[in-house]
């Protein structure tokens, strides 16, 4: 199938999407697409061809672990409180690493393998009232964020972090000229 989607409204998108999971339930299908999100519903396997040839091939969880940067934590402050929910952040998240500040938007990133490092963050989703931090780290951060989410590397990153990958090598850099080999 190339492209099954394309152009359809989210309705009937999803409604194709239930069609193609029946059918690939008793067959093989082949689908060439786009559109990450499809990709990461519909896939068993998927493979990312640059230039015609295979870059990567895997699962769209092997993918996301391979060529990912883990988890992403998303939080939102004042710009004011921007530099203390940052230092706040790295003594309860070590292994967090800044990677987008933008008028109080903070994003860190965590590698996957240090999950377990993400368990406070958890305990701020959770916007249950009746939790009392104990970790007065937790409590200053709880009381200077408005919105907080945690979220895994998407198919769009790796997609844009392996294409981009030859994109640099082929283009100079700012220059959007070839380069010469």
């Amino acid at each position: 199938m190339d492209e099954p989607t394309t152009g359809m409204d989210p309705v009937s998108r999803r409604k194709a999407w239930n069609v193609i999971r029946k059918i690939k339930k008793n067959s093989t299908v082949i689908l060439t697409t786009h559109s990450m999100e499809e990709a990461d519903i519909l896939s068993d396997k998927i493979g990312v061809i640059v230039d015609g040839q295979f870059k990567c091939i895997g699962t769209p969880l092997y993918l996301k672990n391979k060529y990912g940067e883990g988890y992403r934590i998303n939080l939102v402050t004042d710009s004011i409180n921007s530099h203390k929910v940052i230092d706040i952040m790295h003594s309860l998240v070590p292994s967090a690493k800044l990677v987008d500040e933008s008028g109080g938007s903070l994003i860190f990133s965590v590698a996957i393998t240090n999950i377990k490092d993400l368990a406070p963050i958890f305990k701020l989703i959770q916007k249950d009232e009746s939790i009392v931090f104990t970790d007065s780290n937790l409590a200053s951060l709880a009381s200077l964020i408005s919105d907080c989410g945690v979220s895994q590397t998407t198919l769009e990153e790796v997609f844009m972090l392996v294409t981009g990958k030859k994109l640099q090598k082929k283009y100079g850099e700012g220059t959007g000229q070839p380069n010469k080999e």
